[in-house]
């Protein structure tokens, strides 16, 4: 499913492998339970969501209660949201809200999943409010499609779900919001979109391929030996473009918790395709060097469209037959190859298929918590964010 290719493959730190063992046989991270194949997708007596054909999905949530949704759907189809099937409503912006709102078609046909795991998040209830007043309450009448994923206690979205008859999800109290991806109660949304057996294919190759986890775990950890702080990742596909957002707060919020040179770990910077090209390469050239390089692109697939007529001008002969999937991959690899002040690697999907993106972040994850383990970073919880929490109650 993953192809790694490294300039120069990391030696395996033996610390490296006992850090893994260390995660992977820790009770607190219940996300790694997807890795047992006896509590995989779907658990016994799972009740999944009814999604009607025909039916939007609308996601009412905040960082890792929308955003590893997001990433899925946007790399396994990439025009879902465009469409308007699936509809998110996950920042505080009127503009944006305003035009989520309109988006929707038929409010009596909307499947809905709001999403807090601690059931207070501001941010979550202030968007639920404001959708609610945009829309006069109107999917209010129709309970049985409003699922609210939260924590199994009381709290103000817990109450609300239970007074409103809305269905409710409880969320596991061992996966923490960023991570709910990595669990059956994270990919519900996307129930239309996904074959659960496709994910339990992507976490049993994953826990066959656990060296993949070892190689990428050692080349960061060396990349910081060598003062590398920042780790680029640069995407070449639009089927990236959410898995950026999702790894870039996976890692920042994981693991950027201690500013001593012992537990330091790295900025994460996500670049996409040919755009970044015009605006960061030059500094990444030619600038200091203080990064590391991931670059992630798709292989060749058998539905790739040939362009074979010049519209242009006839002096330019490469567009009398090109490719654009080859076009890019080429661009990729270009780019690869122009950057010699740092350690780099690629990562190569076979295809585009939900298993392999699926599998792609498990990877990610096991090699934050590898990160974690091996620079004695607890990758649960955020306390910086919690601060901005507090100072942003106290100025209301």
């Amino acid at each position: 499913m993953l192809d790694l290719n490294f300039k120069c493959p990391p030696k395996i730190d033996p610390n490296v492998s006992r850090a893994l063992r260390d995660l992977l046989s820790d009770p607190k991270y219940g996300f790694l339970k997807i890795l047992n194949n006896k509590e995989s997708f779907l658990k016994e007596n799972s009740q999944i969501p009814e999604i009607l054909p025909g039916h939007q999905v609308a996601i009412i949530g905040i960082g890792g209660s929308s955003q590893g949704a997001r990433s899925l759907l946007c790399a396994i189809d990439p025009g879902a949201v465009d469409r308007g099937d699936y509809l998110f409503f996950d920042r505080i912006d009127e503009s944006f809200l305003e035009r989520q709102v309109k988006l929707i078609r038929d409010i009596k046909n909307v499947t809905w999943f709001i999403n807090s795991k601690s059931g207070s998040t501001t941010e979550t209830l202030i968007i639920l409010n404001t959708v609610l007043e945009k829309t006069d309450g109107g999917f209010l009448e129709t309970p049985g499609s409003i699922y609210v994923s939260t924590e199994n206690k009381s709290s103000v979205l817990f109450n609300w779900a239970k007074e409103h008859h809305c269905k409710l999800i409880s969320t596991p109290d061992d996966i923490e919001g960023r991570f709910s991806l990595l669990s059956e109660e994270g990919v519900f949304p996307l129930s239309p979109k996904v074959k659960w057996s496709d994910l339990n294919l992507a976490t049993q190759w994953v826990n066959n391929n656990l060296n993949l986890v070892e190689q990428l775990s050692s080349f960061y950890l060396e990349s910081y030996r060598q003062q590398k702080w920042i780790s680029v990742f640069w995407l070449y596909s639009e089927r990236f473009k959410e898995f950026g957002f999702w790894l870039e707060q996976l890692w920042a919020e994981s693991l950027g918790k201690f500013s001593d040179s012992e537990r330091r770990a790295s900025t994460p910077l996500c670049c996409m395709g040919t755009n970044d090209q015009h605006s960061l390469l030059q500094q990444m050239n030619e600038g200091f060097a203080d990064k590391s390089y991931t670059f992630l692109q798709v292989g060749k697939s058998n539905t790739e469209n040939s362009y074979n007529q010049n519209y242009i001008n006839k002096e330019l002969d490469y567009l009398s037959n090109y490719n654009l999937s080859h076009l890019l991959r080429t661009y990729c690899k270009s780019t690869y190859e122009s950057l010699e002040n740092g350690p780099k690697l690629m990562i190569t999907l076979a295809n585009t298929e939900a298993q392999t993106f699926y599998a792609l972040h498990v990877v990610m994850a096991l090699v934050i918590g590898t990160i974690g383990k091996s620079l004695n970073i607890e990758i649960y919880g955020q306390p910086g964010v919690e601060k901005s929490k507090a100072i942003f109650k106290e100025l209301l």
